[in-house]
């Protein structure tokens, strides 16, 4: 299930904004659930602060359940690219396990996204 999200906000415009999205509790054909909540706040005109998090049990073992939680910084240099690093722990369940450090995996990571070509303002 994919979650909807509108970004319709300027960047020129410097008031505070969040914005929170969640698809709810998501039931497949397997007796598995899972779910994620994240937000995200505008610190300034082109600054973005956000968190999330989430668990899913496995598919194959319903008893079986990973967590996850993670942080945001984002910064859009134009509204045609954005910069994000992302801090983030997931924590993995498994039958045999006897302590959560033998299933935790902390993450550091940054992200370039960027668009390029023609478009309705400027024909390529």
């Amino acid at each position: 299930m994919e979650a909807s999200r509108e970004r319709k906000l300027p960047l020129g415009d410097p008031a505070r904004r969040v914005l929170p999205q969640s698809p709810g509790p998501n039931r497949g054909t397997v007796n598995a659930d899972g779910w994620f909540l994240s937000g995200e706040y505008q610190l300034a005109k082109r600054w973005w602060v956000g968190v999330r998090g989430e668990a899913a049990q496995h598919a194959d073992d319903a008893a079986v359940k990973d967590t996850g939680t993670a942080a945001t910084l984002t910064f859009w240099p134009s509204e045609f690219s954005q910069l994000r690093a992302e801090l983030r722990q997931r924590r993995y369940g498994g039958p045999n396990s006897v302590s959560a450090a033998e299933y935790t995996a902390n993450e550091v990571l940054f992200q370039l996204q960027f668009a390029i070509g023609a478009h309705g303002a400027h024909p390529f």
